[in-house]
């Protein structure tokens, strides 16, 4: 991941985390709409694939572990 691509993941992250906080719904929709942005951002800089790939990783690191 290039040094562009973890600024614009880190920005995605935190306003994710911001949206999950926000209690009104008209900001909350406009911090979902600048995660939207910054997907878009993300995926068109690392490649679809490679971001799907990333992403799919990324959700088995953090998965529930399998007994």
């Amino acid at each position: 991941m290039t040094d562009k691509q973890r600024t614009i993941f880190s920005k995605l992250l935190d306003a994710n985390w911001e949206a999950s906080l926000e209690k009104d719904l008209l900001k909350r929709i406009q911090k979902l709409k600048l995660v939207n942005e910054y997907e878009n951002q993300l995926r068109d800089s690392m490649g679809r694939e490679t971001y799907n790939e990333f992403v799919e990783n990324g959700k088995k690191m953090f998965a529930p572990k399998q007994s």
